[in-house]
């Protein structure tokens, strides 16, 4: 009896992986990767100086999921917030890191379309965000606000965008030549008393795919059991 049900549990956890979707909600994360060029920097208090300067180039990744729900209720903008690790952005320049918390994650992809008949707009944001070199933490009530954005606009033809697709959330890149500008900024304020800060300005020069797919870590486990689960099928037949 003991074996028949051991067999029996091996067996659905085969057909799970066989028959469950890979993507079992429709989850779709898309994985991005950037290339840029520092073009400009605002660092008065010489934070990063001898580490990073105009000229060097950032590479990045960020993460999103296309099945995240829009929460601006306006036809003409979609606000895509997503609040759980892998998702987010990442950055690295010269070996330094600036890049999304997974442990507290605040990330925003917006996209306007024709917004107040004026302008599309492509908008990157991190809020909480962990920096290898950022302004010192000043003492409470006062803050620091280290920050992570990217913002393609088209206030020249409004067109970067199409009209049809609206403000649904992108499978693709942004093709970088249909938006007039682009700006990737990474910046570290200090609210305080004695206000410090640094400002990172650079242009996105590459926009592409990730090679490799965003795997969902409870749907490996599933399909991982369930192969296990087919294996042992397959040893016990034998027997």
């Amino acid at each position: 009896m003991r074996s028949i049900l051991l067999k029996c549990a091996l067996l659905l956890l085969g057909l799970l992986a066989v028959f469950v979707p890979v993507n079992p909600a429709g989850a779709a994360p898309i994985s991005i990767d950037l290339s840029a060029t520092i073009s400009w920097i605002s660092d008065s208090d010489g934070f990063l100086t001898g580490h990073i300067g105009v000229g060097d180039i950032i590479h990045g990744t960020y993460i999103y999921e296309t099945t995240t729900a829009d929460t601006n209720a306006s036809s003409e903008v979609g606000d895509y917030r997503h609040t759980t690790a892998p998702f987010g952005l990442t950055l690295e320049v010269n070996g330094y890191l600036f890049r999304t918390n997974p442990g507290d994650v605040d990330f925003l992809l917006e996209i306007c379309n024709d917004h107040n008949n004026n302008h599309d707009a492509y908008l990157l944001r991190s809020y909480n965000n962990l920096f290898d070199i950022s302004v010192p933490s000043p003492e409470s009530p006062w803050y620091i606000d280290n920050h992570i954005s990217w913002q393609l606009s088209d206030f020249v033809t409004h067109t970067a965008l199409a009209s049809a697709v609206g403000t649904a959330l992108p499978t693709m890149p942004p093709v970088l030549s249909d938006w007039p500008e682009n700006f990737l900024t990474i910046s570290s304020q200090q609210y305080s008393e004695d206000y410090q800060d640094f400002q990172i300005r650079a242009n996105v020069t590459s926009a592409v795919l990730s090679p490799a797919s965003v795997p969902e870590p409870a749907t490996m486990l599933l399909l991982g059991l369930g192969l296990m689960g087919l294996a042992g099928v397959r040893r016990k037949i034998k027997k």
